[in-house]
């Protein structure tokens, strides 16, 4: 079993939109970076990610796959297969 996260960011260095997906075997840890990105989300501010880059998370998106190999698990994502566990939201209430 896969937890494959899904993640449509924008970078400084590139002005279009890109997609990324990340596969995990342990849900705490899939689930541990969907919160980090979901914030970046939320308050539209950029969160540096490995190699030093700092990204703004246009999109967050948490998939369940019941897939035994992580390629099989991201193809299945992409065709809109996987389980969907969780997605990014704003913050709702009114000021």
């Amino acid at each position: 079993m896969w937890y494959v996260l899904k993640l449509d960011y924008r970078s400084a260095e590139a002005a279009k939109t890109q997609t990324k997906m990340l596969g995990y075997s342990d849900l705490a840890e899939a689930q541990h970076i969907f919160g980090q990105l979901e914030l970046s989300y939320q308050f539209n501010q950029p969160v540096r990610v490995k190699g030093g880059r700092a990204i703004t998370a246009s999109g967050v998106w948490l998939y369940e796959s019941f897939k035994d190999h992580y390629a099989a698990a991201e193809a299945a994502v992409a065709a809109g297969e996987g389980m969907l566990m969780n997605t990014a939201k704003e913050i709702n209430f009114e000021i």
